[in-house]
C-alpha cells in the first residue's frame, strides 16, 4: 500500500515538474521579411502594432502594397459616451492604398490583436472596392453596395463591422501561430 502511495507521489511530482519546464519554456518570436511596399507606422506607445498588423496583412491577407500609419485617438473626441472607440479608420482620399488608423489610449479588457485584427479587416473591405467611407465626412459609408447611415444605424448592426467582427476573432489564433515558433 505504501509502494503505490509513493509511487503515485513520485509520478504527479515528475508531472509537475514537466508542467513547469513546458511552462517556463520561453516562447521564441518568428523573424520576417516582408515587402518595401508594407509601410507600417506606430506612432503610438502600444508596442507590437506595426507587427501584428503586418502580420496580419502580409502573411494571413496576403496584402503586400499598403502604408498605415497608427496615431493614438484625440482625447476629448468622443465625449458623448454613447460608444467606446477602441480604434477607427480612415482612408487618404488622394492615395489608393494608404490609411490613418486612430487608436485609444487604453484598450482597457480590450485584446489588442483583435483590435488591430478588426481594424485589418476595414483595410481589406477598402482595399476590395466592398467599403467606401464618404469623403466629405457626411456620416455615411458605402458597403456592397448599400449606403449606410452612421446616425441611423448603430454601431453593432452596421453590415461592414458585423463582417469585422466575424473576420477578427479567426486573427488571434492564427497571428499566435505564425509569430511564435
Amino acid at each position: 500500500m505504501k509502494k503505490n502511495k509513493l509511487f503515485i507521489v513520485i509520478i504527479i511530482i515528475i508531472i509537475f515538474i514537466i508542467g513547469i519546464i513546458l511552462l517556463s519554456k520561453k516562447r521564441v518570436m518568428n523573424k520576417f521579411t516582408f515587402p518595401t511596399e508594407l509601410i507600417i507606422k506606430n506612432n503610438t506607445a502600444h508596442n507590437g502594432v506595426d507587427t501584428i498588423a503586418m502580420v496580419i496583412l502580409n502573411k494571413i491577407m496576403k496584402i503586400d502594397t499598403i502604408n498605415i500609419q497608427f496615431y493614438n485617438i484625440k482625447d476629448g473626441l468622443f465625449k458623448d459616451g454613447s460608444i467606446d472607440i477602441m480604434a477607427f479608420i480612415e482612408k487618404v482620399s488622394f492615395n489608393k492604398h494608404q490609411y490613418v488608423i486612430f487608436l485609444a489610449k487604453d484598450f482597457k479588457n480590450n485584446n489588442i490583436s483583435e483590435i488591430i485584427g478588426h481594424e485589418m479587416v476595414h483595410v481589406k473591405q477598402m482595399e476590395n472596392g466592398e467599403l467606401v467611407q464618404s469623403i466629405s465626412h457626411e456620416n455615411y459609408s458605402i458597403y456592397k453596395n448599400d449606403t449606410i447611415f452612421y446616425l441611423k444605424i448603430p454601431y453593432e448592426i452596421r453590415p461592414f463591422e458585423i463582417d469585422a467582427v466575424k473576420e477578427e476573432k479567426s486573427f488571434s489564433n492564427d497571428l499566435y501561430k505564425i509569430l511564435y515558433k
